[in-house]
Protein backbone atom coordinates (compact mmCIF):
# COMPACT_ATOMS: atom_id res chain seq x y z
CA UNK A 1 0.00 0.00 0.00
CA UNK A 2 2.82 2.36 0.82
CA UNK A 3 4.20 1.45 -2.57
CA UNK A 4 1.59 3.70 -4.17
CA UNK A 5 2.76 6.73 -2.22
CA UNK A 6 6.38 6.31 -3.30
CA UNK A 7 5.58 5.10 -6.82
CA UNK A 8 8.08 5.82 -9.56
CA UNK A 9 7.88 4.61 -13.16
CA UNK A 10 10.07 1.56 -13.70
CA UNK A 11 11.59 2.07 -17.14
CA UNK A 12 13.99 -0.86 -16.96
CA UNK A 13 11.67 -3.72 -16.08
CA UNK A 14 10.02 -5.76 -18.82
CA UNK A 15 6.32 -4.90 -19.04
CA UNK A 16 3.60 -7.51 -19.57
CA UNK A 17 -0.05 -7.55 -20.57
CA UNK A 18 -1.07 -9.57 -17.51
CA UNK A 19 -2.17 -7.48 -14.54
CA UNK A 20 -1.76 -8.36 -10.88
CA UNK A 21 -4.99 -8.82 -8.95
CA UNK A 22 -3.64 -8.68 -5.39
CA UNK A 23 -3.79 -4.90 -5.02
CA UNK A 24 -7.26 -4.85 -6.58
CA UNK A 25 -8.48 -7.37 -4.00
CA UNK A 26 -6.89 -5.36 -1.18
CA UNK A 27 -8.49 -2.09 -2.35
CA UNK A 28 -11.90 -3.73 -2.87
CA UNK A 29 -11.78 -5.31 0.59
CA UNK A 30 -10.86 -1.97 2.18
CA UNK A 31 -13.60 -0.12 0.28
CA UNK A 32 -16.26 -2.63 1.31
CA UNK A 33 -15.55 -2.31 5.02
CA UNK A 34 -18.11 0.47 4.72
CA UNK A 35 -20.62 -2.20 3.69
CA UNK A 36 -19.82 -4.10 6.89
CA UNK A 37 -20.51 -0.90 8.82
CA UNK A 38 -23.90 -0.64 7.10
CA UNK A 39 -24.57 -4.31 7.89
CA UNK A 40 -24.18 -3.64 11.61
CA UNK A 41 -26.69 -0.79 11.29
CA UNK A 42 -29.23 -3.10 9.62
CA UNK A 43 -28.65 -5.96 12.06
CA UNK A 44 -28.70 -3.81 15.24
CA UNK A 45 -32.47 -3.52 15.70
CA UNK A 46 -33.18 -7.27 15.79
CA UNK A 47 -31.20 -8.10 18.96
CA UNK A 48 -31.91 -4.64 20.40
CA UNK A 49 -35.73 -4.71 20.16
CA UNK A 50 -36.59 -6.86 23.18
CA UNK A 51 -34.11 -5.32 25.70
CA UNK A 52 -34.84 -1.75 24.50
CA UNK A 53 -38.62 -2.21 24.83
CA UNK A 54 -38.09 -3.81 28.24
CA UNK A 55 -36.22 -0.69 29.41
CA UNK A 56 -32.95 -2.55 30.06
CA UNK A 57 -30.72 -0.45 27.78
CA UNK A 58 -31.43 3.26 28.20
CA UNK A 59 -32.50 5.51 31.04
CA UNK A 60 -35.87 6.19 29.37
CA UNK A 61 -38.74 4.06 28.14
CA UNK A 62 -39.32 3.28 24.46
CA UNK A 63 -42.78 2.37 23.15
CA UNK A 64 -43.47 -0.13 20.38
CA UNK A 65 -44.37 2.72 18.00
CA UNK A 66 -41.20 4.61 18.86
CA UNK A 67 -39.08 1.51 18.27
CA UNK A 68 -40.74 1.01 14.89
CA UNK A 69 -39.42 4.47 14.00
CA UNK A 70 -35.99 3.59 15.39
CA UNK A 71 -35.86 0.56 13.09
CA UNK A 72 -37.49 1.90 9.94
CA UNK A 73 -35.76 5.30 9.82
CA UNK A 74 -32.57 3.65 8.51
CA UNK A 75 -33.89 3.15 4.93
CA UNK A 76 -35.19 6.73 5.02
CA UNK A 77 -31.71 7.99 5.85
CA UNK A 78 -30.25 5.85 3.06
CA UNK A 79 -32.77 7.27 0.57
CA UNK A 80 -31.86 10.84 1.56
CA UNK A 81 -28.18 10.16 0.83
CA UNK A 82 -28.59 9.32 -2.86
CA UNK A 83 -28.62 12.80 -4.39
CA UNK A 84 -25.81 14.34 -2.29
CA UNK A 85 -23.67 11.25 -2.89
CA UNK A 86 -23.88 11.71 -6.66
CA UNK A 87 -22.66 15.28 -6.20
CA UNK A 88 -19.88 14.44 -3.73
CA UNK A 89 -18.30 11.57 -5.70
CA UNK A 90 -17.85 13.90 -8.68
CA UNK A 91 -16.73 16.88 -6.59
CA UNK A 92 -14.21 15.47 -4.10
CA UNK A 93 -13.83 11.95 -5.52
CA UNK A 94 -14.90 8.45 -4.61
CA UNK A 95 -12.14 7.97 -2.05
CA UNK A 96 -12.55 11.18 -0.07
CA UNK A 97 -16.34 10.96 -0.14
CA UNK A 98 -16.16 7.63 1.71
CA UNK A 99 -13.44 8.85 4.09
CA UNK A 100 -15.38 12.04 4.87
CA UNK A 101 -18.60 10.17 5.67
CA UNK A 102 -16.81 8.06 8.31
CA UNK A 103 -16.96 11.06 10.66
CA UNK A 104 -20.78 11.44 10.79
CA UNK A 105 -21.03 7.63 10.82
CA UNK A 106 -19.19 7.54 14.16
CA UNK A 107 -21.25 10.51 15.42
CA UNK A 108 -24.45 8.65 14.55
CA UNK A 109 -23.33 5.64 16.58
CA UNK A 110 -22.43 7.98 19.47
CA UNK A 111 -26.06 9.16 19.45
CA UNK A 112 -27.17 5.52 19.69
CA UNK A 113 -24.69 4.66 22.46
CA UNK A 114 -25.44 7.71 24.63
CA UNK A 115 -28.91 9.06 23.73
CA UNK A 116 -30.60 11.58 26.02
CA UNK A 117 -34.06 10.81 24.63
CA UNK A 118 -35.87 8.74 22.00
CA UNK A 119 -35.49 11.56 19.47
CA UNK A 120 -31.70 11.40 19.76
CA UNK A 121 -31.82 7.63 19.24
CA UNK A 122 -33.91 8.06 16.10
CA UNK A 123 -31.51 10.78 14.90
CA UNK A 124 -28.57 8.41 15.39
CA UNK A 125 -30.26 5.73 13.32
CA UNK A 126 -31.14 8.27 10.63
CA UNK A 127 -27.52 9.46 10.44
CA UNK A 128 -26.08 5.95 10.28
CA UNK A 129 -28.65 5.05 7.62
CA UNK A 130 -27.62 8.13 5.63
CA UNK A 131 -23.94 7.20 5.85
CA UNK A 132 -24.65 3.58 4.98
CA UNK A 133 -26.66 4.67 1.95
CA UNK A 134 -23.74 6.75 0.78
CA UNK A 135 -21.50 3.69 0.89
CA UNK A 136 -24.08 1.83 -1.22
CA UNK A 137 -23.38 4.30 -4.03
CA UNK A 138 -19.72 5.24 -3.61
CA UNK A 139 -18.20 1.86 -2.76
CA UNK A 140 -19.53 -0.13 -5.78
CA UNK A 141 -18.59 2.82 -8.00
CA UNK A 142 -15.04 2.79 -6.63
CA UNK A 143 -14.68 -0.97 -7.09
CA UNK A 144 -16.07 -0.93 -10.64
CA UNK A 145 -13.59 1.75 -11.67
CA UNK A 146 -10.46 0.14 -10.20
CA UNK A 147 -10.85 -3.51 -11.14
CA UNK A 148 -9.95 -5.49 -14.23
CA UNK A 149 -13.01 -6.45 -16.24
CA UNK A 150 -12.16 -10.16 -15.81
CA UNK A 151 -12.71 -10.00 -12.05
CA UNK A 152 -15.24 -7.17 -11.92
CA UNK A 153 -18.16 -9.44 -11.04
CA UNK A 154 -16.24 -11.12 -8.24
CA UNK A 155 -14.95 -7.89 -6.71
CA UNK A 156 -18.32 -6.16 -7.08
CA UNK A 157 -19.90 -8.93 -4.99
CA UNK A 158 -17.56 -8.03 -2.12
CA UNK A 159 -19.98 -5.27 -1.14
CA UNK A 160 -22.89 -7.66 -0.60
CA UNK A 161 -20.63 -10.18 1.13
CA UNK A 162 -19.30 -7.65 3.64
CA UNK A 163 -22.84 -6.30 4.13
CA UNK A 164 -24.24 -9.68 5.19
CA UNK A 165 -21.15 -10.35 7.29
CA UNK A 166 -21.89 -7.09 9.11
CA UNK A 167 -25.47 -8.23 9.74
CA UNK A 168 -24.22 -11.58 11.04
CA UNK A 169 -21.72 -9.83 13.32
CA UNK A 170 -24.56 -7.79 14.84
CA UNK A 171 -26.65 -10.91 15.43
CA UNK A 172 -23.75 -12.79 17.04
CA UNK A 173 -22.51 -9.95 19.25
CA UNK A 174 -26.08 -8.96 20.19
CA UNK A 175 -26.77 -12.51 21.36
CA UNK A 176 -23.92 -12.58 23.87
CA UNK A 177 -23.16 -9.02 25.01
CA UNK A 178 -25.31 -6.06 26.18
CA UNK A 179 -26.68 -3.77 23.46
CA UNK A 180 -24.46 -0.97 24.76
CA UNK A 181 -21.34 -2.88 23.75
CA UNK A 182 -22.90 -3.97 20.47
CA UNK A 183 -23.38 -0.28 19.65
CA UNK A 184 -19.84 0.62 20.71
CA UNK A 185 -18.29 -2.15 18.60
CA UNK A 186 -20.45 -1.15 15.64
CA UNK A 187 -19.24 2.44 16.00
CA UNK A 188 -15.61 1.29 15.83
CA UNK A 189 -16.04 -0.34 12.39
CA UNK A 190 -16.23 3.00 10.45
CA UNK A 191 -12.99 4.02 12.18
CA UNK A 192 -11.33 0.75 11.09
CA UNK A 193 -12.59 1.40 7.57
CA UNK A 194 -11.11 4.92 7.49
CA UNK A 195 -7.72 3.71 8.74
CA UNK A 196 -7.54 0.91 6.14
CA UNK A 197 -8.99 2.84 3.21
CA UNK A 198 -6.87 5.96 3.77
CA UNK A 199 -3.91 4.27 2.06
CA UNK A 200 -5.83 3.31 -1.09
CA UNK A 201 -5.46 5.43 -4.26
CA UNK A 202 -8.28 7.32 -5.96
CA UNK A 203 -9.77 5.73 -9.09
CA UNK A 204 -7.90 6.44 -12.35
CA UNK A 205 -11.15 7.44 -14.09
CA UNK A 206 -11.90 10.18 -11.59
CA UNK A 207 -8.34 11.51 -11.74
CA UNK A 208 -8.48 11.61 -15.55
CA UNK A 209 -11.73 13.58 -15.40
CA UNK A 210 -9.94 16.09 -13.19
CA UNK A 211 -7.06 16.38 -15.67
CA UNK A 212 -4.60 14.65 -13.32
CA UNK A 213 -3.09 12.31 -15.90
CA UNK A 214 0.13 11.57 -14.00
CA UNK A 215 -1.71 10.71 -10.79
CA UNK A 216 -4.11 8.55 -12.81
CA UNK A 217 -1.16 6.66 -14.32
CA UNK A 218 0.32 6.11 -10.85
CA UNK A 219 -2.98 4.84 -9.51
CA UNK A 220 -3.57 2.49 -12.45
CA UNK A 221 -0.02 1.13 -12.17
CA UNK A 222 -0.59 0.42 -8.47
CA UNK A 223 -3.85 -1.41 -9.17
CA UNK A 224 -2.41 -3.47 -12.05
CA UNK A 225 1.07 -4.18 -10.66
CA UNK A 226 4.56 -2.88 -11.49
CA UNK A 227 5.09 -5.28 -14.39
CA UNK A 228 1.87 -4.39 -16.22
CA UNK A 229 1.98 -2.12 -19.27
CA UNK A 230 -0.74 0.43 -18.52
CA UNK A 231 -0.39 2.47 -21.74
CA UNK A 232 -3.19 0.82 -23.76
CA UNK A 233 -5.62 0.71 -20.86
CA UNK A 234 -4.89 4.29 -19.86
CA UNK A 235 -5.44 5.43 -23.45
CA UNK A 236 -8.74 3.54 -23.54
CA UNK A 237 -9.84 5.27 -20.34
CA UNK A 238 -8.98 8.65 -21.82
CA UNK A 239 -10.95 7.89 -24.99
CA UNK A 240 -13.93 6.67 -22.97
CA UNK A 241 -13.81 9.87 -20.93
CA UNK A 242 -13.72 12.00 -24.06
CA UNK A 243 -16.67 10.11 -25.55
CA UNK A 244 -18.58 10.55 -22.29
CA UNK A 245 -18.03 14.29 -22.34
CA UNK A 246 -19.00 14.59 -26.01
CA UNK A 247 -22.15 12.50 -25.66
CA UNK A 248 -23.23 13.86 -22.29
CA UNK A 249 -26.94 14.72 -22.15
CA UNK A 250 -29.01 16.65 -19.63
CA UNK A 251 -31.26 15.04 -17.01
CA UNK A 252 -34.41 16.09 -18.88
CA UNK A 253 -33.02 14.84 -22.20
CA UNK A 254 -32.64 11.35 -20.73
CA UNK A 255 -36.43 10.99 -20.67
CA UNK A 256 -36.54 11.63 -24.42
CA UNK A 257 -33.98 8.93 -25.21
CA UNK A 258 -35.54 5.46 -25.69
CA UNK A 259 -32.31 3.64 -24.78
CA UNK A 260 -31.91 5.69 -21.60
CA UNK A 261 -35.56 5.11 -20.64
CA UNK A 262 -35.18 1.36 -21.14
CA UNK A 263 -32.07 1.31 -18.95
CA UNK A 264 -33.78 3.32 -16.22
CA UNK A 265 -36.83 1.04 -16.25
CA UNK A 266 -34.64 -2.04 -15.85
CA UNK A 267 -32.63 -0.37 -13.10
CA UNK A 268 -35.65 0.86 -11.14
CA UNK A 269 -37.34 -2.50 -11.61
CA UNK A 270 -34.41 -4.32 -10.04
CA UNK A 271 -34.21 -1.85 -7.16
CA UNK A 272 -37.96 -2.10 -6.57
CA UNK A 273 -37.76 -5.90 -6.53
CA UNK A 274 -34.97 -5.74 -3.99
CA UNK A 275 -36.61 -3.21 -1.67
CA UNK A 276 -40.18 -4.55 -1.88
CA UNK A 277 -39.09 -8.14 -1.28
CA UNK A 278 -39.60 -7.59 2.45
CA UNK A 279 -35.99 -8.37 3.28
CA UNK A 280 -35.51 -5.27 5.45
CA UNK A 281 -38.51 -6.14 7.63
CA UNK A 282 -37.21 -9.68 8.11
CA UNK A 283 -33.71 -8.49 9.04
CA UNK A 284 -34.90 -5.65 11.31
CA UNK A 285 -37.30 -7.89 13.25
CA UNK A 286 -35.77 -11.38 12.90
CA UNK A 287 -35.82 -12.03 16.66
CA UNK A 288 -39.45 -11.01 17.14
CA UNK A 289 -40.58 -12.89 14.01
CA UNK A 290 -39.17 -16.14 15.36
CA UNK A 291 -40.58 -15.38 18.80
CA UNK A 292 -44.09 -14.76 17.42
CA UNK A 293 -43.82 -17.92 15.33
CA UNK A 294 -43.40 -19.97 18.48
CA UNK A 295 -39.91 -21.24 17.71
CA UNK A 296 -38.50 -23.65 20.29
CA UNK A 297 -34.96 -22.46 19.61
CA UNK A 298 -33.62 -19.30 21.22
CA UNK A 299 -34.53 -16.31 19.05
CA UNK A 300 -30.94 -15.08 18.99
CA UNK A 301 -29.75 -18.44 17.69
CA UNK A 302 -32.43 -18.38 14.98
CA UNK A 303 -31.28 -14.93 13.88
CA UNK A 304 -27.66 -16.06 13.78
CA UNK A 305 -28.71 -18.96 11.52
CA UNK A 306 -30.45 -16.47 9.20
CA UNK A 307 -27.32 -14.30 9.07
CA UNK A 308 -25.06 -17.32 8.50
CA UNK A 309 -27.21 -18.54 5.59
CA UNK A 310 -27.00 -15.08 4.01
CA UNK A 311 -23.22 -15.30 4.11
CA UNK A 312 -23.28 -18.91 2.87
CA UNK A 313 -25.52 -17.91 -0.05
CA UNK A 314 -23.42 -14.88 -1.01
CA UNK A 315 -20.08 -16.69 -1.22
CA UNK A 316 -20.99 -19.19 -3.99
CA UNK A 317 -22.94 -16.48 -5.84
CA UNK A 318 -19.79 -14.35 -5.82
CA UNK A 319 -17.76 -17.18 -7.31
CA UNK A 320 -20.16 -18.04 -10.16
CA UNK A 321 -21.53 -14.59 -11.07
CA UNK A 322 -18.98 -14.12 -13.89
CA UNK A 323 -19.66 -17.63 -15.24
CA UNK A 324 -23.44 -17.91 -14.98
CA UNK A 325 -24.22 -14.25 -15.53
CA UNK A 326 -26.25 -11.72 -13.56
CA UNK A 327 -29.61 -12.41 -15.25
CA UNK A 328 -29.85 -16.12 -14.33
CA UNK A 329 -28.94 -15.49 -10.69
CA UNK A 330 -31.46 -12.65 -10.49
CA UNK A 331 -34.23 -14.85 -11.91
CA UNK A 332 -33.48 -17.69 -9.47
CA UNK A 333 -33.37 -15.38 -6.45
CA UNK A 334 -36.53 -13.51 -7.53
CA UNK A 335 -38.59 -16.70 -7.85
CA UNK A 336 -37.29 -18.03 -4.53
CA UNK A 337 -38.05 -14.75 -2.76
CA UNK A 338 -41.59 -14.64 -4.15
CA UNK A 339 -42.47 -18.21 -3.18
CA UNK A 340 -41.15 -18.12 0.34
CA UNK A 341 -42.33 -14.65 1.29
CA UNK A 342 -45.86 -15.79 0.32
CA UNK A 343 -45.48 -18.83 2.60
CA UNK A 344 -44.29 -16.59 5.41
CA UNK A 345 -47.17 -14.17 4.87
CA UNK A 346 -49.80 -16.95 4.83
CA UNK A 347 -48.41 -18.38 8.04
CA UNK A 348 -48.88 -15.15 9.99
CA UNK A 349 -52.20 -14.42 8.28
CA UNK A 350 -53.74 -17.66 9.49
CA UNK A 351 -52.03 -17.36 12.86
CA UNK A 352 -53.82 -14.04 13.42
CA UNK A 353 -57.16 -15.34 12.08
CA UNK A 354 -56.89 -18.50 14.23
CA UNK A 355 -59.13 -20.35 11.82
CA UNK A 356 -60.70 -23.57 13.07
CA UNK A 357 -60.83 -25.15 9.64
CA UNK A 358 -58.92 -28.46 9.66
CA UNK A 359 -57.51 -27.81 6.20
CA UNK A 360 -56.29 -24.42 7.34
CA UNK A 361 -54.74 -25.97 10.44
CA UNK A 362 -52.96 -28.47 8.22
CA UNK A 363 -51.71 -25.64 6.02
CA UNK A 364 -50.55 -23.73 9.09
CA UNK A 365 -48.66 -26.79 10.30
CA UNK A 366 -46.99 -27.09 6.92
CA UNK A 367 -46.14 -23.39 7.04
CA UNK A 368 -44.76 -23.78 10.54
CA UNK A 369 -42.45 -26.52 9.34
CA UNK A 370 -41.44 -24.27 6.41
CA UNK A 371 -41.05 -21.11 8.46
CA UNK A 372 -37.35 -21.41 9.13
CA UNK A 373 -36.73 -22.30 5.52
CA UNK A 374 -38.86 -19.34 4.47
CA UNK A 375 -36.79 -16.91 6.48
CA UNK A 376 -33.61 -18.50 5.24
CA UNK A 377 -34.39 -18.91 1.54
CA UNK A 378 -35.85 -15.42 1.17
CA UNK A 379 -32.30 -14.20 1.72
CA UNK A 380 -31.06 -15.87 -1.44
Amino acid sequence: MLGFISWKPDRTAMKSNKSSTLTQFVAAAAATLGAMALGTVIGWSSPAQIPVLAGDVYGFSVSVTEFSWISSVVPLGAALSCLPTGFLVDWIGRKYTMLFISIPFVIGWAFIVWPAAVGMLIAGRLITGFCGGLFCVASPMYITEICDIKIRGLLSSFFQLLLVIGILISYIIGAFVPIFWLSVISGIIPIVFAVCFFWMPETPQYLLRRGKDMEAAKALQWFRGKQYDIKNELDSMKEAGEDERKNKISFIAMFRNKIAIKGMLIMFGLFAMQQFSGINAVLFYANSIFSDAGSTLDTDINSIIVGAVQVAATIPASLVVDRLGRKLLLLISSIAMGVFIVILGFYFFFQVRKSKCKIVFLFVKMCKLSLKFSLVLILF
